[in-house]
């Protein structure tokens, strides 16, 4: 795929950071896997594409960056970097949800479809975990989970890539099941966005998220929230974190 349109994209919500430049025959990425380097290592990546592609940032049309789920710190650093250069660059700002991503690098590396369970780490004994169909679209998720439930959840015995960095530790010891990408590859938000820019989807206003906020500890309004977009066609979200439960620190009672 080939598109005139420059994307910059951006993902912290892991233990990988990573940036990719692709767009008007350009593709350049790179990764750096260390979960307490997020806000050190992204604005070298960025520099580093840039310049490999021979991109200037006044000539990038889009940015993209990846909104969880993901632990609270490091999933803010790609969402309020990509935002405070959509506002110095005057250009557009989108989020993709992190599991869109995966599972999409999951699906192009599998000898054959199938349907994709992305699970990744989060804090306590938890994970957050979404399920995709053979083709790639959400069917659940995204939600926290503990460990325990994550194979309660798909213990339909159908067998599954799964994919994310908490995938090996919770995969069911199947044959049949594949081992898929540890962690998001920038170039995948890119290409999502890309694709989904092309084929017509407008791009979301931040008032469009309003009214998302993790109602419940396991972050039910957030996936029901993301399968009614998708219902209607919607891949491309604001860029704001999705958070699958309140934050444990409460404004204290005065």
């Amino acid at each position: 795929m080939t598109s005139a349109v420059i994307v910059l994209a951006l993902d912290t919500a892991t233990a990988a950071t990573t940036a990719a430049i692709q767009g008007d025959g350009l593709e350049v990425s790179r990764t750096i896997i260390d979960p307490h380097r997020h806000v050190e290592s992204l604005p070298s990546l960025i520099d580093d594409v840039l310049r490999e592609a021979g991109v200037a940032a006044s000539e990038i049309d889009l940015i993209g960056c990846g909104v969880g789920p993901g632990p609270f710190t490091g999933l803010r650093v790609a969402i309020s970097t990509a935002t405070a250069m959509s506002e110095a660059l005057d250009i557009p700002v989108v989020g993709v949800c992190t599991h869109d991503a995966i599972a999409r690098r999951a699906l192009a590396g599998a000898s054959q479809p199938l349907p994709i369970a992305v699970v990744t780490r989060a804090r306590r004994v938890e994970s957050f975990w979404s399920t995709f169909d053979r083709a790639g679209l959400r069917t659940a998720g995204p939600l926290a989970l503990t460990n325990e439930a994550v194979s309660t959840m798909t213990a339909d015995g159908e067998p599954r890539i799964w994919a994310g960095d908490a995938a090996e530790s919770l995969k069911p010891d199947a044959q049949e099941c594949l081992l898929g990408p540890a962690h998001p590859d920038a170039r995948d938000l890119a290409a999502l966005i890309l694709e989904r820019v092309e084929s017509g989807e407008p791009l979301p206003e931040v008032t469009e998220s309003a009214e998302l906020e993790p109602a419940t500890a396991r972050g039910d309004t957030t996936e029901q929230w993301l399968l009614q977009r998708l219902a209607h066609g919607r891949v491309l979200l604001p860029a704001r974190p999705l958070y699958l439960r309140r934050p444990d620190a409460v404004e204290p009672v005065l």
